[in-house]
């Protein structure tokens, strides 16, 4: 991971809560080293969204929306395909492609930074033969018409905490709209002129705390 400056900046995003009641509300994340984060849109995926296999090659794989990405990542038989649709690319690194697996979408963080469109997509990875489910995130930013993995030091810790924190948490945190005291009583260690990621990975969580905001497939 890329050293970060202890400087911090205050982010403002616009958050689009997409839901059965579309809700939008103007917030604040608090970031280390980061650029300006702008038009973002926040989505549970309800009910999950399965991502399964189903290009045959790259002509059909247009990668236009975050989704159809995700698609292409499974579908990828060739180090050229994942060449395809990654950003950045070793080309020196090996590569193992594995029949058969599948995502499902649990949610996804839309924005901009310095007006290029980037998302952090929240997922299951399913294995075949494999009974766990590993959760995951991916980064992806969309250069020109097509949207391509990345790795952006400016969101590491944003993608971390999205990682960690169970969907309808960071939902709650992020639009500051706690459901109850305990969440109420983590906004008040974390929230000051905006939601602080840094004090929020810091946190020093009981056991019962852990089982109410923590992922239990990431703990």
């Amino acid at each position: 991971m890329n050293k970060i400056s202890k400087n911090f900046l205050f982010v403002g995003i616009l958050i689009c809560l997409i839901s059965k009641t579309a809700h939008c509300q103007s917030v604040k994340i608090i970031l280390k080293n980061s650029s300006k984060l702008l038009n973002g849109k926040y989505h549970i995926y309800e009910p999950i969204l399965k991502i399964q296999a189903r290009y045959k090659d790259t002509t059909e794989a247009k990668n236009e929306t975050p989704e159809e990405l995700m698609t292409s990542i499974v579908s990828s038989n060739s180090k050229l395909w994942e060449k395809y649709n990654a950003a950045e690319f070793d080309e020196n690194e090996s590569y193992t492609f594995v029949k058969g697996i599948e995502y499902e979408l649990l949610s996804k963080l839309e924005f901009e930074i310095d007006s290029l469109p980037m998302a952090i997509i929240k997922f299951k990875l399913i294995k075949p033969d494999e009974v766990k489910k590993i959760v995951g995130v991916a980064i992806i930013k969309k250069n020109s018409k097509r949207w391509k993995t990345t790795s952006s030091y400016y969101v590491n810790r944003l993608s971390i905490a999205f990682l960690v924190f169970r969907e309808n948490i960071m939902q709650n945190l992020i639009l500051k709209n706690p459901k109850n005291n305990i969440e109420k009583k983590l906004l008040e260690k974390c929230y000051s002129n905006g939601l602080d990621i840094e004090k929020l990975l810091s946190q020093d969580f009981t056991k019962e705390q852990k089982e109410y905001f923590i992922n239990p497939l990431n703990w």
